[in-house]
């Protein structure tokens, strides 16, 4: 724990100190074939063993046997078995490798439970990915105002990162793959009518937009047909390389307009469409806010509960899957013992938001963002936030097929982005620029 402090002291002041930073040495980027892995992560296990040496991940597909675009990616690890399971009875004796979301979750309620198997690092991008982010690493910098300065956008540009700013730009340009077709569905199990959403995403990501145009991150279409009410409704969304200091573009058609109109993207704080005040807008994609809007510390590595390797959400029946009302029913799901970045982020003076501070956690071979501890402004933990990842073995990236967001306030919560048959999730399909271009 003094080893921690004294880290968490050590960045704090590298961030007060030197708000802005060159890009780091040839020498020190020779680190990422060496004892980091090529995104960053440290390579070696744990001094427990709970966490095993990263041997290259997931980048192939099991048995040779590519998964389809209309059923269930095969669970590489299904034959594994539950080592730990954290309850309500006994989750102080695990509380230093659970968030304060999930101590929340467990304290409130007693069916809450948290099953622990074996750790798998299945995390794995494609080997030009790798190349990209040896050659930013020593050409990425960030200007004082958080802005980016790289001369592409096609690796991680921070796998060693110094301060909270350059941890957040590893989460946006994560790689995600060239283009993503999926089942889109969400629910709130504690409305009345469930309030459920279906439709259709797309997605256009950096490794092929930058090709074309150099300024975006990803594009994204969105194209409900359930309820009745929304069908043909449809969004659009771009993020360019000034997120961070600018909210999301967005478009918007509804079923009654011939044609997609422009909007003007409300405060980051307002409630996102059809999430019954569980959702804000800087919540979608998992977190856009501006980064103006806090004061940012990076916290460091921590070991965590977090949840990893979720094949088996894919197939579990909804009836059982969201049966209570209140909290995700748990029990299919599957946790591991991995390594994430914690980066703080506290309400800066002088600037409004419904989140006073949020405690985000990234996975550290991946990038992705797989918990967020989310304050109200009395300092009151109100939302808790997981994404249940899975290694997309056939692309090689590491994707969500579940994400909640959990109100341990109100007691409900909100399910989104579940992968279901009978349409998954297609990494393959091309998706032209004109699919996703809104005017």
């Amino acid at each position: 724990m003094r080893y921690l402090a004294l880290c968490a002291l050590c960045y704090a002041c590298l961030t007060v100190l030197s708000p802005a930073h060159a890009a780091i040495s040839a020498e020190s980027a020779a680190r990422l074939h060496t004892e980091l892995t090529p995104v960053g992560a440290i390579r070696a296990a744990n001094r427990a063993g709970t966490i095993p040496k990263w041997e290259g991940g997931l980048a192939q597909t099991p048995n040779d046997k590519p998964p389809s675009t209309v059923q269930a990616y095969p669970d590489p690890f299904a034959g594994d078995k539950v080592q730990d399971t954290v309850t309500a009875k006994n989750w102080q004796r695990y509380q230093t490798v659970l968030t304060a979301g999930q101590q929340a979750l467990l304290q409130q309620y007693p069916d809450y439970q948290i099953q622990v198997y074996p750790t798998h690092r299945s995390a794995a991008f494609p080997e030009s990915f790798y190349q990209a982010t040896k050659q930013l690493a020593t050409q990425a910098s960030v200007n004082n105002d958080g802005a980016l300065n790289a001369p592409a956008l096609n690796g991680i540009p921070f796998p060693i990162p110094r301060t909270a700013q350059e941890v957040l730009w590893n989460y946006q340009l994560r790689y995600q793959g060239r283009w993503l077709t999926r089942r889109q569905f969400q629910a709130i199990p504690s409305t009345a009518d469930f309030l459920t959403l279906t439709g259709v995403e797309q997605w256009r990501f950096a490794s092929v937009l930058n090709s074309s145009n150099d300024s975006l991150l990803w594009q994204y279409r969105q194209r409900l047909d359930a309820p009745k009410f929304l069908a043909d409704y449809q969004r659009w969304w771009q993020a360019s390389n000034t997120v961070g200091s600018a909210p999301l573009s967005n478009w918007l058609q509804l079923p009654t307009d011939n044609r997609p109109r422009r909007v003007a993207v409300p405060a980051g704080d307002a409630w996102e469409s059809f999430s019954d005040g569980l959702q804000t807008v800087d919540q979608w994609p998992a977190f856009s806010a501006v980064w103006a809007l806090y004061d940012w510390q990076l916290v460091g590595r921590q070991e965590l509960f977090v949840p990893y390797n979720a094949y088996a959400l894919q197939t579990v029946p909804l009836a059982d899957l969201l049966n209570n009302k209140q909290h995700l029913n748990t029990a299919a799901a599957r946790y591991e013992r991995h390594r994430v970045w914690v980066v703080e982020a506290k309400l800066a003076e002088g600037k409004q938001h419904r989140y006073n501070r949020q405690v985000l956690y990234f996975d550290e071979d991946s990038w992705y963002l797989l918990a967020a501890d989310i304050y109200n402004a009395e300092g009151k933990l109100w939302r808790v936030f997981e994404a249940h990842t899975a290694a997309f073995y056939d692309v090689p990236t590491l994707g969500s097929v579940l994400e909640t967001l959990h109100d341990v306030q109100q007691q409900r919560y909100l399910v989104r982005g579940l992968a279901r048959e009978p349409f998954l999730c297609d990494y393959h399909s091309t998706i032209s620029e004109n699919t996703l271009q809104p005017e």
